[in-house]
């Protein structure tokens, strides 16, 4: 795998919430692509998930604080820095949530489920095409394995 795909946020749940076909592309695109995801939230559920990540070749960091902005999601693909900024609200009921699980028997699904469907505010994305930032970007990620 020559290239690779790179995330920063704060939780790397989306699994869960995922359709079939959005599972599918991952592990398709994990089978092109190497993925660095540097996650910032070192919880239950993050660990669940960096467990199914590793199967997939995925490499995956938690309590990894590169990013100082916890509101805003990178994505580096090829060229692209991309930029995901969540609502306030959201981040901070979605940490409330993540915090609370420490057994599995804590796991609420209907509570993490109504965290992605409720409306907390718009969801902004920016993109950029310079291939420095991305570049830079995308070392500093892969730099942390």
């Amino acid at each position: 795998k020559e290239k690779s795909i790179c995330f920063i946020g704060n939780q790397v749940w989306n699994p869960m919430m995922g359709s079939e076909k959005e599972i599918e592309a991952y592990q398709r695109l994990s089978k092109k692509y190497q993925f660095y995801l540097a996650v910032r939230k070192d919880n239950l559920l993050n660990k669940m998930w960096k467990t199914y990540w590793d199967e997939l070749g995925v490499k995956v960091k938690l309590n990894c604080k590169i990013w100082p902005n916890e509101l805003i999601e990178i994505f580096i693909v090829g060229d692209f820095f991309i930029q995901k900024i969540y609502p306030k609200e959201l981040i901070e009921k979605e940490d409330e949530v993540g915090d609370k699980i420490k057994k599995i028997s804590d796991v609420n699904a209907k509570e993490v489920n109504d965290l992605y469907f409720e409306s907390y505010g718009d969801i902004n994305i920016i993109i950029t095409k310079n291939t420095e930032l991305a570049t830079s970007w995308r070392k500093k990620v892969e730099d942390l394995f």
